[in-house]
């Protein structure tokens, strides 16, 4: 029962860890994409 406080705590770690690695993608994509060019809807 102990590692159940530190597994939630991992997968919280993780979820932060990939959402700064996500943001960090599209902020070096904004960079480099041409200000001409007009925004894309998804």
């Amino acid at each position: 029962m102990l590692g159940v406080p530190y597994a939630a705590l991992g997968v919280v770690g993780f979820m932060i860890y990939r959402g700064c690695k996500k943001n960090a993608e599209y902020k070096r994509a904004l960079a480099e994409r041409d200000p001409s060019d007009p925004p894309r809807s998804e």
